[in-house]
């Protein structure tokens, strides 16, 4: 019995900690993600073919890879290492920055893929059919983008 007070003790001790309950916030919100994730592949087994699910499986793969090379810019840590120290002015302006240049980035990539779709894999190759449409959709929501910011 003694035991279990001193680790809610410890726990009481972390919790009210910011530091500590905002790593458990991101842990567990990676567990959750993880977890939908397979629950909806699960599902989406039994719903789908297994062909769908692989070009699924296959795309998502594609959009993941995408946003980590569009990260390796080092982005998110200029604004972590920014934002504390500059002006609210100056502070939505890098943000703002920040963002464009991402975007610049996901679509330059995004871009590559799609044209060159055929040779990374054969069975995306109904991306071309629709790049003009998701084409007109970017540059529309681009143009949004910089009319509301």
């Amino acid at each position: 019995m003694k035991i279990i007070k001193n680790y809610k003790k410890i726990i009481k001790g972390l919790y009210a900690d910011n530091l500590y309950k905002n790593s458990f916030y991101l842990m567990l919100s990676t567990i959750v993600n993880g977890l939908l994730g397979f629950v909806f592949l699960m599902i989406a087994t039994h719903i789908y073919s297994s062909q769908d699910v692989g070009i699924y499986s296959a795309l998502f793969s594609v959009m993941s890879l995408i946003i980590l090379f569009s990260m390796s810019g080092g982005f998110n840590n200029t604004i972590m290492r920014f934002i504390p120290t500059i002006s609210e002015s100056e502070r939505s302006d890098l943000i703002y920055s920040s963002f464009m240049i991402h975007i610049f980035i996901v679509a330059i990539i995004s871009l590559i893929f799609v044209f060159f779709v055929d040779i990374f894999s054969s069975k995306l190759i109904f991306l071309k059919d629709l790049f003009y449409w998701i084409y007109f959709c970017f540059v529309h929501y681009f143009f949004s983008s910089i009319r509301i910011v």
